[in-house]
């Protein structure tokens, strides 16, 4: 099976942009594959690769409400399973720190200038403005799964409305629905979810309130002696401005 993903991606690879949603989905099945037979470090590589490679996706302008394209859903589990990759080499104590820095450098900056060549003609929208929640999410590492020895991750999405994070929802989760459900179930018992906003905003027009480009929240299920979730505010979306925070 692996084989045969790994020749259908190099295969479609020369007209990805064309079958973007057949050809990540084909790669991440070849890189899941290649990871479960060598464990080897070189998927975060290719993982962020592929990441950059649908970024353009989420810069598309689509209607309020309008459904996600599917590539821009399929980046959201490629983020998923780099941080789930990770995941397994800080339990295992052989993380590649260097490795994985690299890679959350790669995706800061390649990104940066895809933006500025795609807004270069055309009208970009007020960034949300910046700010992060009061308290931090905190779900419960799953008994079941500690006890198999998984590690894994879900990617939280999240929109601001009135000062409050609302329409949580989990955008991706890997490899096992374990996690998925502890991060939903820690969700839902948070009866309110402040977010407070900077005094100082870079962007005097950013919005406050902001339901259609989702912010995210990844969760990471780590085993290091003993099992914690590292939990982080990031930005999907170029326009919105998230503090990214980790405890």
């Amino acid at each position: 099976m692996g084989k045969v993903a790994e020749l259908a991606a190099g295969h479609l690879k020369p007209v990805w942009h064309i079958v973007a949603s057949n050809w990540t989905t084909i790669e991440l099945s070849a890189v899941a594959t290649a990871f479960g037979r060598t464990r080897d470090t070189g998927v975060i590589d290719r993982l962020a690769k592929l990441e950059v490679a649908l970024y353009p996706f989420h810069l598309e302008n689509r209607k309020s409400g309008s459904p996600r394209p599917e590539p821009e859903t399929l980046d959201y589990q490629a983020f998923a399973w780099r941080q789930a990759v990770e995941a397994f080499f800080k339990s295992e104590g052989t993380a590649t720190c260097a490795q994985m820095k690299a890679a959350e450098i790669y995706i800061a900056e390649e990104p940066r200038a895809i933006r500025t060549a795609y807004y270069k003609d055309r009208e970009r929208s007020p960034p949300a403005c910046s700010g992060g929640l009061r308290k931090a999410p905190e779900p419960v590492y799953p008994a079941s799964a500690l006890r198999e020895g998984y590690v894994g991750a879900v990617i939280e999405g999240f929109g601001i409305v009135d000062a409050k994070m609302e329409n949580a929802r989990v955008l991706a989760a890997a490899p096992d629905r374990q996690f998925e459900e502890a991060v939903m179930k820690t969700m839902k018992s948070m009866k309110t979810m402040e977010w407070y906003f900077d005094e100082v905003q870079r962007s005097p027009d950013c919005v406050r309130t902001d339901n259609d480009r989702p912010g995210i929240i990844p969760f990471n299920f780590v085993r290091t002696g003993r099992a914690f979730v590292t939990t982080g505010i990031k930005a999907a979306n170029p326009s919105t401005n998230l503090r990214t925070a980790t405890i």
